[in-house]
């Protein structure tokens, strides 16, 4: 299974990053115009370990991808890593891993992980996982920031 990898160093502190990687709001600014999930587009409580979310999912917002279903396997505030285990359509398994570490009191480090597996499709999902992983490097960046300012809470 292919895996697609991004690093990131954010202007914000872990604490403070791990409570945007962990809250939908968070989600939701990083996926903006290129995943809508309408079972979250209102949600405002925390994602809890064990959980388990089911949806359509829509591409760039409009397009119906899957009927998507996402499990939270670990939500580690300790250790500042976050992992699921998800599938849905031509997806027959995504397994996505975040980790949050310090770099200073206003910097922490974003590594944001996924191996996935689409079957006969998975050559074309990889092209998309790198280009959706293209523009996710600048939302980090823009999230941390929203946070950081105020402007997003979550």
């Amino acid at each position: 299974m292919p895996t697609v990898s991004l690093r990131v160093d954010v202007p914000l502190g872990a604490p403070e990053m791990w409570s945007a990687v962990t809250s939908p709001a968070g989600f939701r600014f990083v996926s903006r115009w290129l995943i809508r999930w309408p079972i979250v587009a209102h949600r405002v409580e925390r994602w809890r370990e064990g959980e388990t979310v089911t949806g359509w999912m829509f591409l760039l917002g409009f397009l119906p991808m899957s009927h998507h279903s996402l499990t939270f396997q670990r939500l580690d505030a300790v250790t500042r890593e976050f992992s699921t285990n998800e599938h849905g359509g031509p997806i027959r398994s995504w397994n996505h891993r975040i980790t949050v570490t310090p770099i200073s009191d206003m910097a922490s480090h974003i590594h944001d992980r996924v191996t996935f597996d689409g079957g006969a499709l998975t050559p074309a999902l990889w092209v998309l996982v790198r280009l959706f992983y293209l523009i996710r490097r600048p939302r980090w960046i823009a999230l941390a920031r929203a946070v950081g300012s105020g402007k997003l809470v979550v």
